[in-house]
């Protein structure tokens, strides 16, 4: 009878590996969940665009067992997508190439926090000429309501109130605590879905880092 049972978990076990891993393999994060909120930079520069050539991901991605990937090819095409949100004149002239390596550490059982290392290479004509490091973190527990949070969750998961919409301040930190979501129907989801809280954590860290990046994008000179 033993024996029998250990035959039929490893049967069980090798179907779960080679045909319900198929299928997990479809739910690989892309698309709103990785864009940018539109505030996430004013008064970008003119005339000039960006084109994603390559991403590299490592160390400590998502496997089968969290439920979902993160893919580098769909990554790729998110980063695209936010930069030409932001830098739509996509000029023949003045177009600049972006490889992206991204690695992750991720920590915590009830509260997951994920760390994220980007180092962003930017190339004009096949040269080098410029190199940017963004570290982003983000966490998501089984409850975010802290003391000093009360206005950001409500905000979060209702929307931000009226007479906060104009408070600059508020903005920004609406922006940092929702990790740039993009709308308020996902920052929502952030909150009340907490057995969703890794899949929550990995995107935000990974919007915090496109977010920084292409702030930083605005501020450095380009030749």
């Amino acid at each position: 009878m033993a024996k029998f049972l250990q035959i039929a978990f490893v049967t069980v076990l090798l179907t779960f590996i080679f045909t319900g891993c198929t299928s997990i393999t479809h739910h690989s994060l892309e698309g709103k969940i990785f864009s940018l909120n539109p505030n996430t930079l004013q008064n970008a520069k003119k005339d000039i665009g960006f084109e994603v050539s390559n991403i590299k991901l490592g160390k400590d991605l998502p496997n089968y067992f969290y439920g979902f990937l993160i893919e580098e090819s769909k990554l790729k095409n998110s980063l695209q997508e936010n930069l030409d949100k932001f830098y739509p004149n996509n000029s023949a002239n003045n177009l600049y190439k972006v490889e992206l390596n991204m690695e992750f550490k991720k920590d915590g059982l009830l509260e997951i926090q994920v760390l994220a290392n980007a180092i962003y290479k930017i190339y004009k004509n096949e040269n080098l000429i410029k190199t940017i490091e963004i570290q982003s973190k983000y966490a998501r527990d089984t409850s975010n309501l802290r003391k000093d949070n009360k206005e950001l969750v409500f905000a979060a998961y209702f929307g931000i109130p009226k007479d906060l919409e104009n408070n600059p301040i508020f903005q920004e930190k609406y922006l940092e605590y929702t990790a740039y979501v993009l709308n308020q129907e996902i920052a929502s989801e952030q909150e009340h879905f907490k057995d969703l809280r890794v899949r929550f954590a990995y995107a935000g860290a990974i919007r915090l880092n496109f977010a920084k990046f292409i702030q930083e994008l605005n501020k450095v000179e380009l030749r």
